[in-house]
């Protein structure tokens, strides 16, 4: 998206030369953030790629912007995981040497970087945060021997592995592994339940049906990316409410039941262009934009 000063002045600058230009939200966007808060419109492209129709109608009627910049596309990335058969399920196990009996649960790591320039603000701030949260988690697994837990590091920057292991260490806890070589569809595909906060891996573990818990704990950004919408998530705010989610997901199957049916839900509104054609789409946008005589 052209909101970075970098990228603005390349789509600006190109505008001059009547070089046609495209831009597109890269990772979920909400609706409730599209209509709070005005960080990625308006962009200076000619078009904008989207993911949902709800995400055309809000931007047109919020920022008046014509409805021929704005283009329903779906999510290239995201065709992965409609049009690619992830690897069964068993080479996980094997590649981390988890019992069979254990159900995988998979923590998408919270960014991190020591140095401040190189941050993200979804991140975490400090360390000091890091490790409360990863103390949050270790302390909640302990009391389930039948759940493994897999931690897939931000590819921007996480909290080091030593720092990790110190904390495990600490209090004793040993169901857990750190990856950094597997790929993340299979890595989906393979667990039980995924935890997170402000990552597409919820939307992503939704499109294969996982059940998603969402970890806010030590943060205050009240689910902003409205995972728990339609109750499609659960919710751990508070110290302790992790476990308490944890279990309910494991013993209650009434529960499991209403969940899958509100993920249904939720990724209808969030993300209804769910055919695996987005890259498609996305040529043919090009293709166009590139033909046309530059308006």
């Amino acid at each position: 998206i052209d909101i970075l000063p970098f990228e603005k002045t390349i789509i600006k600058t190109a505008n001059e030369l009547r070089i046609p230009t495209l831009t597109m939200i890269e990772g979920f966007l909400p609706i409730k953030q599209i209509k709070q808060d005005n960080l990625f419109i308006p962009f200076y492209a000619q078009k904008i790629a989207l993911y949902t129709k709800a995400q055309k109608e809000i931007i047109m009627k919020k920022y008046k912007i014509s409805e021929d910049r704005l283009i329903v596309t779906g999510y290239p990335l995201f065709d992965q995981y409609y049009n690619n058969k992830p690897s069964p399920k068993e080479i996980i196990y094997k590649r981390y040497n988890i019992p069979s009996n254990k159900k995988i649960v998979l923590y998408t790591a919270e960014r991190y970087n020591k140095n401040k320039s190189k941050g993200s603000i979804w991140g975490a701030f400090t360390q000091k945060q890091c490790e409360l949260i990863y103390r949050e988690l270790f302390k909640s697994f302990k009391e389930f021997p039948e759940l493994f837990l897999i931690i897939k590091k931000h590819p921007s920057g996480s909290l080091e592995d030593n720092e990790i292991n110190k904390i495990a260490d600490k209090l004793n806890f040993k169901n857990y592994i750190i990856s950094r070589d597997m790929d993340i569809c299979n890595l989906i595909n393979a667990s039980f339940a995924i935890i997170t906060r402000q990552s597409n891996m919820g939307l992503e573990g939704m499109i294969l049906g996982k059940y998603i818990i969402i970890m806010d704990t030590y943060f205050d950004t009240n689910d902003y990316f409205e995972y728990t919408k339609f109750n499609a998530a659960l919710y751990a705010k508070k110290p302790g409410e992790l476990k308490k989610a944890l279990k309910s997901l494991i013993e209650n199957k009434k529960l499991q039941e209403k969940l899958q049916n509100n993920i249904k839900k939720f990724i209808s509104y969030n993300y209804s262009v769910n055919d695996g054609n987005s890259s498609e789409r996305m040529a043919k946008l090009i293709q166009e934009i590139t033909q046309k005589p530059y308006k």
